[in-house]
């Protein structure tokens, strides 16, 4: 009993509202069933089911009455799955919008182990073996030789400088072909501000 004086008087009122809002509720619900069954006995059977006998009219009123009274933990049910299964699809959407690229960028960020040969290589780019019984051949220099060729072909200037002015010609063209109009008005001013 400490416990609950202990608590502040908010939580004292929080549980006096929701035992009043729960009553109400409760007496409102079967007061409608009590009207129901008033008037399944006495309005019911004449007015719905007027080519039956009374006995079997008031059977046939109670009988929708109970249908009622027998749906409601059905329905109860019925929204209690389908609050499982909004929440199951609210999770899975979760799951698929929010985890996954989380997860995808974790997975990406891993670095991928590489079995290449040039992994079993040394910085040299040759292959590790083990010396032999007389001089080694001096493998190592050969391919650091090729690879520095390789490089000189890559950055060659004058074959950068080609496909620089190349492109840039290709979409002067496209340019050009887009808008023509445009194109011989630029070419008459810049004539016109030579002479």
């Amino acid at each position: 009993m400490s416990s609950i004086t202990a608590s502040s008087p908010p939580v004292r009122t929080q549980r006096l509202r929701a035992l009043a809002a729960s009553t109400v509720g409760t007496t409102i619900e079967w007061y409608d069933f009590f009207l129901y069954g008033t008037a399944a006995a006495l309005v019911f059977p004449k007015v719905f089911f007027p080519g039956s006998t009374a006995y079997s009219g008031v059977l046939l009123s109670f009988g929708t009455q109970f249908v009622g009274f027998a749906a409601r933990p059905i329905g109860a049910m019925l929204f209690v799955i389908a609050e499982l299964l909004v929440l199951a699809i609210v999770a899975i959407l979760v799951l698929l919008m929010v985890v996954r690229p989380l997860v995808a960028r974790l997975i990406e960020a891993i670095p991928k182990p590489s079995t290449s040969p040039a992994m079993l290589s040394d910085r040299t780019g040759a292959a590790g073996q083990l010396p032999g019984p007389g001089p080694a051949p001096n493998i190592a220099s050969a391919a650091a030789a090729q690879q520095r060729e390789e490089l000189e072909q890559m950055i060659d200037i004058n074959q950068v400088e080609g496909r620089v002015k190349a492109s840039s010609l290709k979409k002067i063209g496209e340019i050009i072909d887009k808008h023509p109009e445009e194109t011989v008005s630029i070419i008459r001013t810049w004539m016109f501000q030579e002479t």
